[in-house]
């Protein structure tokens, strides 16, 4: 009896643990700690309960229970549940194999001894016998095998829910811990980014934002030695309360300042405040020099480089603002090297502005942010500061953000398919009619036209090409082999929720038993499909889906996910 009271306690324990968090008070700017920072989600970190439970050598017997029939059945472990009465297995086949009932046993495996929770885990076989009774089925005989994961091995840099960063093989697991947890996570940690070449990470480390002792610093990190250098100790006014300095500019330091690296991985671009103000600098990774590039009325936010890296756009943002959006936002243009001076693009300070995408290596195509919507695109050169509104625009699709264009005085000559979440466009020689356009895809645009039917925009090619259906019914891999659809939703669950692949080439198909994931992303040669998935609130998982088989891999619990962005960079394959 002692031992099942012990269990109890335990597993009561691990339901209370991360249920709420000590949260600080809002108040206004310049009195107390203002509202926590969009910029890092703040995820309660949890994991898989792994409870020491001591192995008995002698078998016990199960729960007294009414038989009614005998039950066998095995899959692979898709979810893990810990509730109040029973530990779940849900298992690939839709099986929910309760292993325990709290009040009459601990968890038992072959020949009745008892087993430790963390022997199970997610991605393993499990094959079970017992029997049915009043309460369920009672398992009498659990083999857990662990998995043979065929994922390819891809080195990826990873986020935590506590606020570290994880250097993390999606074979295995993680590797090595980059940057460890923050003290505080609500109001300090990391915004990181990684080289083009994937050697150098970059980070903004800040800590107690909007506390009297706020601080922050800029530094690398060589990701083969791990080796740290500080490029900037302060990045607010050493010796000045951030409540003295103009209006947001420790948050347009701080938390709004992940460095944004230029094409070549040369150079990067960043916000400072060290000189009193948030003011746009560029730091040149092999002269080791920090140079000030721009000082606009307000605060300097959100850099984006030319193609051709010779010149960088970025926002003046007079408050940041939450919910609603910023306070003004024009664009402002200067040249990399800083022999041109910054200029304001936007004709007025006071609305927000936004670029859609580069459509050369001096033009950009920009909208206005307004009650109604977007509004007036606009093609922008960002050298001359010359504005033109083209003469043919597109519907903008909501669905895939994906705006259309003419060119300006030459509707014939060519046409611009823009997609403003990858800041990617095409020059097409023709227009194309899209009735609905998915998402872009690195090679390829898959696009719905008029007609109904499925074409595929291929950039090699430059051509559209009517396609089988499976192109236009989700996310393509970026060889263009496969395509992977989400079955469920974060609304609606259901009880067979998963991610369905298939192959553009054979057009079959493999489930990847999966559910409440609200987004994937592709390994550059699309060998691996990571996936997000929640796990009851807050509770965020890193997952690797095998597209060949659908096998499903956990790679890393508590993940640091914000929607719309995904927190993993990948820097190289394992041979």
């Amino acid at each position: 009896m002692k031992r099942i009271l012990v269990a109890i306690a335990i597993i009561a324990a691990l339901l209370v643990v991360g249920g709420c968090t000590a949260s600080k008070p809002t108040a206004s700017p310049t009195q107390t700690k203002a509202a926590t920072p969009t910029a890092t989600p703040h995820a309660i970190p949890t994991s898989i309960p792994s409870p020491t439970v001591a192995t008995a050598t002698a078998t016990r017997p199960l729960p007294t229970e009414t038989p009614t029939e005998s039950v066998t059945t095995s899959g692979k472990v898709v979810d893990v549940e810990l509730s109040a009465r029973v530990i779940l297995l849900k298992t690939d086949k839709g099986v929910v194999l309760p292993l325990a009932l709290v009040e009459g046993a601990d968890i038992f495996g072959p020949n009745g001894n008892e087993i430790p929770l963390r022997n199970v885990s997610i991605g393993n076989t499990v094959t079970a016998k017992g029997r049915r009774g009043s309460n369920g089925m009672l398992v009498s005989e659990v083999h857990v095998l662990p998995p043979k994961t065929k994922l390819s091995d891809w080195r990826i840099v990873v986020g935590k829910g506590d606020g570290s960063v994880w250097l993390v093989s999606t074979k295995s697991g993680p590797v090595k811990q980059l940057l460890p947890p923050p003290a505080d996570k609500s109001f300090s940690g990391y915004l990181w980014s990684v080289s083009p070449d994937k050697k150098i990470m970059a980070y903004v480390r800040y800590v107690d934002w909007r506390e009297d002792d706020a601080s922050a610093s800029l530094e690398i990190m060589d990701l083969k030695t791990l080796q740290k250098k500080v490029i900037l100790p302060h990045l607010l006014k050493p010796g000045v309360s951030w409540k003295t300095l103009p209006d947001d500019a420790d948050r347009a330091a701080m938390v709004e300042n992940t460095p944004v690296w230029n094409h070549a991985g040369t150079a990067f671009a960043f916000i400072s405040a060290h000189e009193g103000k948030a003011n746009l600098y560029l730091y040149d990774l092999k002269s080791g020099e920090v140079r000030l590039l721009a000082s606009p009325p307000y605060n300097a936010a959100w850099p984006k480089w030319s193609p051709d890296d010779r010149w960088i756009i970025f926002s003046d943002i007079q408050a940041f603002g939450v919910g609603a959006g910023p306070t003004g936002g024009a664009l402002w243009s200067v040249s990399a090297d800083g022999k041109t001076k910054a200029r304001r693009l936007s004709p007025n300070e006071k609305l927000f502005e936004y670029v859609f995408a580069w459509i050369s290596k001096r033009h950009v195509l920009t909208a206005f942010v307004s009650i109604a919507g977007n509004a007036s695109p606009t093609v922008v050169n960002i050298a001359s500061g010359e504005r033109i509104t083209p003469i043919e625009t597109g519907e903008l699709l909501r669905s895939s953000y994906v705006l259309s264009a003419g060119a300006p005085g030459k509707p014939s000559a060519s046409f611009w398919t823009v997609n403003s979440t990858s800041s990617s466009f095409w020059r097409l020689p023709k227009p194309i009619i899209i009735e609905n356009a998915l998402e872009f895809h690195g090679k390829y645009l898959p696009y719905r036209g008029h007609d109904g039917k499925c074409y595929v925009y291929r950039v090699a090619e430059r051509k559209s090409v009517e396609s089988p259906e499976v192109w236009c019914e989700g996310d393509i891999s970026p060889t263009g082999e496969y395509v992977v659809k989400n079955t469920g939703n974060l609304l609606v669950k259901k009880p067979d929720d998963h991610l369905e692949i298939s192959s553009t080439k054979s057009g079959t198909k493999v489930n990847a038993y999966l559910s409440d994931v609200p987004t994937t992303k592709w390994a550059p040669d699309g060998s691996v499909l990571l996936a997000v998935r929640y796990r009851g609130h807050m509770k965020k998982d890193l997952f690797g889906i095998d597209p060949k088989s659908g096998e499903v891999s956990l790679i890393m619990r508590d993940l640091d996910y914000m929607p719309g962005k995904f927190p993993v960079s990948f820097l190289h394959r394992v041979p």
